[in-house]
């Protein structure tokens, strides 16, 4: 079962196409037609209209179907503009938010500062390409013995270990295990296994997986109010860690900070 507002929201937010039935435990259904995220038409057992998307938010949680547009509606321009409101706007604005923090965009600036800060760690462990270490032996050898690591693959990815995979990070931005895995069985890896405090490691954590606290100028902050950050000096991205040894940063630069 799915929470049918918050489903809505994301398939406006992703730019969906297609024909969306939302259904109750009852059968009770409603219809939204989009285009690229854009509302077309709405419908439902007991009417239509944006009315019908009121329901949703009675109804709560239920199941979700999809069907393809059909063609004639490609071309189609509604009479009337449906108008995202209420409840169902401030999901979407939220949505949105989410969606932008992890474009390839923002993924490109926070990997960028989180290799270039890595690069200058002493790691714990290294392997090169030569030794065609393979990615699973790697794992199951950190698993047994080291927690709170972060291991760089050949500047490709930077993979977060704590007693399992929490993230894997590409300048695409998320992706699987599987993927590495896969690319693994045709190619050898270079791996630099740096290893944290527990402390430390959270903090490495908090931009992927935590909205900022602070973005803006510098000099209206104080830096050790924050546990993690970048700073964009020069326009070069760079990462702040609080207890750690960073660069000096400009007061007039920009920064995006978490705590």
């Amino acid at each position: 079962m799915k929470i049918l507002p918050i489903e809505l929201a994301k398939l406006i937010s992703n730019k969906e196409t297609g024909i969306f039935i939302f259904l109750n435990s009852k059968g009770e259904f409603v219809r939204v037609f989009l285009k690229n995220g854009e509302i077309l038409k709405i419908d439902g057992l007991y009417g239509e209209g944006e009315n019908e998307i009121a329901r949703l938010f009675l109804w709560g949680e239920g199941t979700i179907m999809r069907k393809d547009l059909p063609r004639e509606f490609l071309s189609y321009v509604p009479q009337k503009k449906y108008n995202i409101n209420g409840f169902l706007k401030i999901l979407v604005e939220n949505i949105s938010k989410e969606l932008e923090f992890k474009s390839s965009s923002i993924n490109n600036i926070i990997f960028d500062a989180y290799l270039s800060y890595l690069e200058s760690v002493v790691p714990f462990l290294e392997y090169k390409s030569e030794e065609w270490i393979g990615f699973s032996f790697l794992l199951e050898r950190l698993s047994k013995s080291i927690k709170n690591s972060i291991i760089l693959v050949s500047k490709r990815y930077i993979l977060f270990f704590g007693a399992k995979v929490d993230i894997i990070l590409s300048r695409d931005g998320f992706i699987e295990l599987e993927k590495i895995e896969n690319e693994n069985l045709l190619e050898p890896f270079d791996y630099r296994v740096i290893v944290f405090s527990f402390q430390e490691y959270q903090r490495f954590l908090m931009p992927l997986t935590k909205r900022a606290s602070y973005s803006g100028k510098m000099e209206k902050i104080n830096i050790d109010d924050y546990e993690i950050g970048i700073i964009f000096q020069n326009k070069n991205p760079l990462l702040y860690v609080k207890d750690m040894v960073y660069p000096k940063f400009d007061n007039s630069a920009n920064c995006i900070l978490w705590k």
